[in-house]
């Protein structure tokens, strides 16, 4: 991910929007970030399991209201 768009969900998260979802392809994991330490993103997978990467290491996972805007 690149840094401007790490820096839009970053406060994105910070004003509590929560389905902020990203993938971390080399683990095959992904999940909705719950908040970001750093240049690192606090994610909650779909296990349950909370996992720390490196923003530059995933991919943003659009939510239905990026794409859909007028939903």
């Amino acid at each position: 991910m690149e840094k401007e768009r790490f820096r839009h969900l970053l406060n994105e998260v910070e004003q509590g929007r929560e389905d902020v979802f990203v993938n971390h392809p080399d683990s095959g994991e992904g999940g909705v970030v719950i908040r970001c330490d750093g240049e690192q993103l606090v994610v909650k997978t779909g296990e349950g399991e909370n996992r720390q990467w490196d923003y530059r290491e995933c991919e943003e996972v659009l939510s239905r209201r990026d794409i859909f805007p007028y939903r």
